[in-house]
Order: structure tokens, then sequence, then C-alpha cells
């Protein structure tokens, strides 16, 4: 991109414009937002999986004029600055049960919506705007033996129950500074190095991939079919061992990390 300003031309990077959401449901008058999991646990046919993950709350009463940074951005680093956070960090992070809970019991007459709609209807719809968003750029994706990622999904619903797609973080965050997360992260982390490791043993064996054994809160998303095994999925046993003893370092230095922010944190 190229402009000009005061007679001389510039170039500027890529930029992504998006509208402020000025009308956003509020959960006891904070602003809220919803951070979801999408893991791409195989690529070689691609295996993908959907978590719930959980809900982050401002410590602040939510108005649209505030300059409060911590009014409009419930993330913990910006909430963690906020000086009635060490009073309230256990209500910045709710589970989905307890974002149900409270919409059974203060919007859904208001909304008219039906009983339990987070689960019956508000999960299905971000499962398939995370779905096309994979679809999207699947064929930039390298594929090879081994590879996963685990993509943080984080979502808005406005004051007229849309559901809006908020950003994609590459490199989501696995703190577990208070009981919300400790309760979410450290059984994703887990989880999701089992089933990774799990479908990278099959492949090896060039075994079935289904029934995955080690999936327990992570539901399949998307199952690729009909996909012949690439070159890279038929390497060297050499190859294949390096790998295997790569991901489970990584397993070993993730539970170690988890560990060590919980004990920080507590």
């Amino acid at each position: 991109m190229e402009a000009t300003l005061n007679g001389r031309r510039s170039r500027f990077s890529s930029r992504i414009v998006q509208r402020y959401i000025s009308n956003p449901l509020l959960l006891s008058e904070r602003k809220f937002d919803i951070r979801a999991y999408l893991l791409i646990a195989h690529t070689t046919p691609y295996v993908v999986f959907y978590h719930h993950g959980y809900v982050r709350l401002s410590c602040q009463e939510y108005s649209v004029d505030t300059t409060e940074l911590a009014a409009h951005l419930t993330n913990q680093y910006v909430q963690k600055k906020d000086p009635r956070y060490g009073d309230m960090k256990e209500d910045t992070v709710w589970t989905f049960e307890q974002l149900q809970d409270y919409l059974n019991k203060h919007v859904a007459a208001e909304k008219d919506l039906p009983r339990d709609w987070v689960f019956a209807q508000f999960a299905k719809q971000m499962q398939r705007i995370m779905l096309s968003c994979f679809h999207a750029v699947r064929h930039k994706l390298e594929c090879r033996l081994g590879f996963f990622e685990l993509l943080g999904f984080d979502f808005m619903i406005d004051n007229d129950m849309k559901v809006w797609l908020i950003e994609v973080n590459i490199n989501p965050a696995l703190h577990t500074n208070c009981a919300g997360l400790k309760q979410v992260i450290p059984p994703l982390i887990s989880e999701t190095l089992n089933v990774v490791i799990e479908l990278f043993e099959k492949s090896r064996r060039k075994e079935r991939l289904f029934p995955i054994t080690s999936c327990h809160s992570l539901q399949l998303l998307y199952q690729e079919t009909g996909l012949k095994l690439l070159p890279s999925v038929a390497s060297t046993s050499r190859d294949h061992t390096a790998s295997l003893t790569s991901l489970k370092q990584e397993r070993t230095h993730c539970d170690q990390t988890v560990q060590l922010v919980s004990e920080l944190a507590a």
C-alpha cells in the first residue's frame, strides 16, 4: 500500500480496520467476550477439534463513553492492571456453564431465547465460523506428520444476540492466574498433546486414526477423508522417532510451564 503525505510517498504495511461493537451484551453490567479454541491436531489428513474455552469479563461496569481501557478490553493482561483486580479476579473468568446459568436467569426471557441457548445454538455458531476460517486458510498450511496448532478464537455477543468473531490468536495465552483458568487450561493442554501424540503414533504405524481414545472434552469439528498419505508421512523411521521425541519434549515442557504458572498464581 502506498500513500502520499505532504508530497512524499510512503509505504505502509497491510492493516485490518474493524468496527467497534458499541452495543455488547453485558453480564452484570460488565463487558465480556469468549475465548474458544480450535485444535488442528493432525494435518495428513486434517483432523480438527473445537473446545468451548471460557468467558472473560471486565472488572468495570461498561459504558461506551468511558476512556478506561479495562472497561473495553477483557483480557487478563489488561484486567490485571485494574486496581479492583485483586478483589475481583475470580469473577473475571467464567465457565460456559456459568454463562449459560446467567443467560437462563437474566437474559433468556427478555431476548426470547430457548433454554440453554449457549450450548444449543451459540456454540454451534462459533463452530461454523471457526470451521469457515479453517477452510479459508487450509491450503496455506504446511502439512507434515507431527505438525499441529492450537488457535484461540475470540468472540463477542451483541445486545441483539448476534455473534461476532473479533480475532484469531496463533499463540493464545495459557496463564492460570485464577480458578476459572485453572479449571480450563491445564486439562486442555494435556488433552491436546495426548490427542496429537496418539494421532502421530497411529499414522506412524499406518493404523486407523479413529476412534481417538485420549479425546474427552475436545469435540471433533472436521475430519478430512479420502486423502492419500503425503510423501512427508512416508518418511524414514528416524524422522518419525525424532518427531515423536520432539512432541513428547513439548508436552513435558508445557506440563512444567502450567505447573510453574499455577504455583506462581497460587
